[in-house]
């Protein structure tokens, strides 16, 4: 789960080692400090050796680069790879020069990347020779579709033996057998000078805490979310480097989940293998966060498919959470547990599974959120918005008392309750953080393409 690497780089304070843009560097040491990370920037030849070998992770960034700084690049790669320090290599402006590319060609022949990135015109450009950019944006390739990228991002990664990022619109992500797409974030990122190199230093001061695949995947959406938080689309509003900042330290500071999209399982009707099918596809499109929810199994029957299903959630980055069994997600050691009114006290869940996991309930009043808050939780789930026959008849909450609950109890809230592509305009402007669903996306044709829509809907419906 995000929250339990991200917590790791709190605890572990690594030091990355950065040779990077003299543009960017600044901005770049306070990212990483903000994620509780230590940046280290030395870039004399004399000592970049020395200053390598003592880092967790390396992150090469093209970005001004001269000769005496690639000089210190070949240093500091080549101890990373004496040492076997994982590094970052960010391809910037790799498409404008021969220089450029043939110095990239140069350091992966010395030791390949745990995670080369790029933008499209960027990754394009190192696979063939006669493809060229203007400048450091990817603008000439933005006809091609995600499924076109992730072609060349597999075959790059396939070469390197390693992760590929290719940035976006879509950001995509291969380890040269499979792909994950990332649509989250905002474009307003895209006006702030040196995100992408905060992104490459993110991924390299998560490399010692995990795969570099994953570390891929969660240093995206890191960046990602705290931009959906930090950032605004208003006409005439200036993004800030210092909201940005702010956001980091946030994300990584709290529990970090997101209830954007939070999908409540049903199996009923499905055998095992098109359930978990279902599941991952739903993840693949975009689900946020997700609930096991499987009342007519045995503790045991929903340990054993817990199992499975946290395979996916784990790979996707998407906390898991069990409905009612404490038990159960304390054998699965996974986010945490959601509690419905009639569940188990919330304190005995907190005392089972410890401060660091997710508890979840559900309220309907303001008394009973509050009630909840004071016993631990750490979101509600509010509703039914719509009533609903998905395993118990429910009765219709009021958005009115949704916002009084958010107003009162100050804790993350998803509508939950008969909520469908169609009639989400009843939580416009509401202070809902995202939405739960079951069948919308358990019985979808397309989970992943649903998914995709409902994200993009609730994004505009809840700025």
């Amino acid at each position: 789960m995000d929250g339990t690497i991200l917590q790791r780089v709190k605890v572990a304070s690594p030091l990355i080692h950065c040779l990077s843009g003299s543009v960017t560097t600044l901005f770049l040491a306070d990212s990483l400090l903000a994620i509780g990370a230590r940046p280290i920037m030395a870039c004399d030849p004399r000592e970049v050796g020395e200053i390598t070998k003592t880092a967790a992770a390396l992150l090469i960034n093209l970005g001004t680069i001269t000769g005496e700084s690639q000089e210190s690049m070949r240093i500091a790669v080549g101890k990373a790879k004496e040492e076997q320090i994982p590094y970052v290599l960010d391809c910037v402006g790799v498409g404008c020069s021969t220089l450029r590319r043939e110095f990239v060609q140069e350091l992966i022949k010395l030791y390949p990347p745990a995670v080369l990135k790029g933008n499209r015109g960027e990754i394009m450009a190192l696979l063939d020779k006669d493809h060229r950019t203007s400048g450091i944006d990817s603008t000439t390739e933005l006809a091609l579709s995600p499924r076109d990228i992730a072609a060349s991002t597999r075959k790059l990664a396939s070469l390197i033996r390693g992760v590929v990022l290719a940035t976006g619109e879509v950001d995509v992500i291969s380890d040269g057998k499979s792909e994950y797409y990332y649509s989250g974030g905002t474009p307003m990122l895209g006006r702030i000078c040196g995100t992408g190199c905060v992104l490459g230093g993110i991924i390299a001061a998560l490399l010692p805490f995990t795969d570099s695949y994953r570390a891929a995947r969660i240093g995206t959406r890191l960046l990602g979310r705290a931009g959906e938080r930090s950032l605004t689309t208003e006409e005439g509003v200036r993004p800030h480097r210092e909201a940005l900042l702010s956001a980091l330290t946030r994300e990584t500071s709290e529990k970090a989940f997101d209830l954007k999209l939070y999908l409540v399982t049903n199996s009923d009707k499905l055998s095992e293998e098109e359930f978990l099918s279902q599941v991952e596809g739903a993840l693949k499109g975009g689900v946020t966060f997700c609930q096991l929810r499987e009342k007519d199994k045995t503790d045991e029957e929903v340990l054993a498919l817990g199992k499975k299903i946290k395979e996916l959630t784990d790979f996707y980055g998407v906390p898991l959470v069990i409905d009612d069994r404490i038990q159960v997600a304390k054998a699965l050691d996974c986010a945490g547990v959601h509690l419905g009114a009639m569940d188990d006290d919330l304190e005995e869940a907190r005392k089972v599974l410890g401060p660091g996991k997710i508890i979840g309930a559900t309220a309907k009043t303001v008394a009973v959120a509050l009630a909840a808050k004071a016993k631990g939780a750490d979101y509600l789930g509010v509703g039914a918005i719509y009533p609903t026959k998905t395993k118990v008849i429910t009765k219709r909450t009021e958005v009115a008392t949704l916002n009084a609950i958010s107003l009162e109890a100050k804790l993350p809230i998803v509508a939950i309750g008969g909520l469908k592509e169609g009639n989400l305009e009843i939580l416009k402007g509401s202070r809902a953080q995202g939405i739960a669903v079951v069948s919308e996306l358990m019985e979808a044709d397309d989970p992943g393409a649903k998914a995709g829509r409902l994200v993009k809907k609730v994004t505009d419906l809840l700025r």
